[in-house]
């Protein structure tokens, strides 16, 4: 593993053809219990921030930030809020972007006016030219009491996914995801997923990622391996009808590993993490690669942090694109409890390897570094909602270039499936 050089205004990281800083980004209206950065999401040169906590609209009606990457600085292009926010919709909470859409979840939003129901809702804004504009709020096709739609959010091109966590329809809790598509500038209901075993408490659809015609969806209090110990669901599109091909579970899962707890999708690469997983030391995490050949999904390589890594929570987030992994450890404690860390690997198939850990040189105590992280072509974003640098939890993110993949075998292998 290579060692972190640490800088007055951020991090350096180690790689091995150079070193690269990272940015941190901070909204230019921070206030305290924001939590931005609690979600983030990018795509090329846009990032996209949640802050569920901001209160421009009520107590915790939620916010968004849209940055853009201008030369080698990043700059906050616009401020996206509902167009019909209220108190309490935590409008931020979920956030995806695919070049100019982004999805923002609002889990908390009530669909009648003061109900308390807390159906949940989303939003699509597009963009034009520098411009964000609302073009559409989703909504399930059969609005519960407290499902909690847009708690998880994917998008990529024309498609949208949304999950709904707590939807009871095959049992209290058991959940669901539905996915909309859109035809020109109109978006309509194609499908709504539940899992084929589903059941009580499974949280189906708590994370959610898409590719192309493949959406997997974690279930992290599925109980296959033991009580929670997790699972994660592959669906395919034809058409326009959607299937199960898939049920994944960890080769070693055990009781309370939450493996699902994060997803993340890439063409026929999937990174499942499992952030209570005790392998290292109690629930120091753990992440499971998982690749597809025709229709059939193998597990291919396990990767974990070093052993004495207890409650690292390693692989609370993920994100995957073209053989660059990126891994939220928010629990780690380098800079006092749950400062939080982050990995980065590179790899295909069993042959991962380890490019960097990143820590804010600014780091502190209570700042959950790496609880959410996100990753494109050309950039990478590890969000740290907790931060305190413009008042008690109002949050901070860091974004920095997408380093180019280390050469196979230059660094320390990352462990295989046993």
């Amino acid at each position: 593993m290579h060692g972190i050089l640490a800088a007055s205004l951020g991090l350096l990281i180690a790689t091995p053809a150079a070193a690269q800083r990272l940015t941190e980004l901070v909204a230019t209206d921070a206030a305290a219990k924001d939590f931005f950065g609690q979600s983030v999401a990018c795509s090329r040169g846009t990032v996209l921030i949640g802050a569920a906590g901001n209160d421009d609209t009520g107590q915790r009606s939620g916010s968004a930030y849209v940055f853009v990457r201008a030369g080698t600085a990043w700059v906050e292009q616009s401020k996206l809020l509902a167009a019909d926010a209220r108190p309490r919709d935590e409008f931020g909470i979920a956030v995806a972007v695919h070049a100019d859409t982004a999805v923002v979840g609002a889990h908390q939003d009530d669909l009648v006016d003061g109900s308390g129901a807390d159906e949940g809702s989303a939003y699509v804004f597009v963009r034009s030219g520098g411009t964000w504009t609302q073009q559409a709020k989703l909504a399930a096709s059969d609005p519960g009491v407290d499902d909690l739609f847009g708690l998880a959010v994917g998008v990529d091109a024309d498609t949208a996914v949304v999950g709904a966590p707590f939807d009871d329809d095959l049992g209290a809790d058991s959940g669901s995801v539905h996915v909309f598509v859109r035809a020109g500038t109109a978006w309509s209901h194609q499908a709504k997923l539940t899992a084929a075993d589903g059941a009580v408490n499974d949280g189906f659809g708590y994370t959610v990622s898409c590719s192309g015609d493949t959406l997997v969806v974690g279930s992290y209090r599925d109980d296959d391996g033991g009580v929670d110990s997790g699972s994660a669901y592959v669906f395919v599109r034809s058409g326009t009808s959607w299937s199960q091909e898939a049920k994944l579970v960890a080769s070693d899962a055990a009781e309370n590993d939450a493996f699902g707890r994060a997803v993340a999708l890439s063409g026929d690469v999937l990174a499942v993490g499992a952030f209570q997983d005790d392998d290292a030391g109690f629930d120091s995490g753990s992440v499971y690669v998982f690749t597809r050949s025709g229709s059939a999904w193998s597990e291919r390589a396990r990767l974990g942090p070093p052993p004495g890594s207890a409650r690292a929570n390693f692989g609370r987030a993920v994100a995957l694109v073209d053989g660059t992994l990126l891994v939220g450890a928010c629990g780690s404690s380098d800079a006092g409890t749950a400062s939080g860390a982050a990995y980065l690997f590179a790899g295909a198939g069993d042959g991962w390897i380890q490019l960097a850990r990143l820590v804010p040189a600014e780091s502190d105590l209570g700042d959950f570094f790496g609880s959410t992280v996100g990753l494109s072509e050309g950039a990478m974003v590890i969000g740290s909602g907790w931060d305190d640098d413009a008042g008690n939890n109002s949050g901070s993110a860091h974004v920095l270039p997408r380093p180019d993949p280390a050469p196979a075998g230059k660094l320390q292998q990352a462990a295989p499936p046993r």
